[in-house]
């Protein structure tokens, strides 16, 4: 489904992200109520970054970062990313993030969402890299592009690093679809989600496979960090 850069659903989410998830502020009297527990914070941090839920991003550099898992590391990939409602049976990572944070966070880092695909009507959304870290069983810092991890059946090297767009989701009674399906970033562009596959190929989802012989490099439930770098 072809996303069209709008500033209506960017001002949206903004004023979505200030009305529904509690801004810091100083803490309630010891016995004043608040119904906003466990609410994400939009806070800004003492050097200037900005932080909402699990993501923050980094003033200097305008990249966002998460923690993730790996989740399958063998089998056909359809997902780079899930959150935990997603398809992890299929998903490369799992990321306990919102999709609307992350949208929020797309808009708030200079960002602009549309097609998938240049050449069309409306023009290609904004292409990142994503990068994954972690410490190996060294207790090195190791980092690769997130491409190191699939297997392209199209290539002996891998998946050639032609970037992930920001497509943005649709938002449906008040609800981002893509925080229903549980897709942060796809590999195969099928559903609603927030980054996906810059592939011209990208509709079929017997591209992908994962890396096994890669992610031997990620020790199993290792935390690792997601980075999401403007090109």
């Amino acid at each position: 489904m072809m996303k069209t850069k709008h500033t209506a659903l960017a001002l949206f989410l903004a004023m979505t992200a200030i009305a529904n998830f509690a801004i810091a502020q100083p803490p309630p009297a010891p016995n004043e109520s608040t119904n906003d527990e466990g609410a994400a914070k939009l806070e800004r941090l003492p050097n200037g970054d900005v932080k909402l839920g699990a993501i923050r991003l980094c003033r200097d550099t305008r990249t966002l970062s998460f923690p993730a898992t790996t989740e399958i590391r063998t089998g056909p990939i359809e997902v780079l990313i899930s959150s935990p409602t997603g398809r992890l049976h299929e998903a490369l990572l799992e990321a306990d993030v919102s999709a609307l944070h992350l949208q929020v966070m797309m808009y708030l880092a200079g960002l602009e969402n549309g097609a998938r695909l240049p050449g069309g009507e409306v023009g290609q959304g904004d292409l990142v890299d994503i990068h994954v870290e972690w410490t190996d069983a060294d207790g090195e810092t190791r980092r690769q592009p997130v491409e190191y991890f699939l297997r392209d059946r199209r290539a002996e090297d891998g998946k050639q690093r032609a970037g992930w767009v920001f497509v943005g989701s649709s938002a449906q009674a008040g609800e981002l679809l893509a925080e229903t399906e549980g897709n942060l970033v796809l590999t195969w562009s099928q559903g609603e989600t927030i980054l996906d596959t810059a592939d011209p190929e990208g509709n079929d989802d017997t591209l992908f496979t994962a890396h096994t012989e890669h992610l031997k490099t990620i020790p199993k439930g290792a935390q690792i960090t997601v980075i999401i770098t403007p090109r």
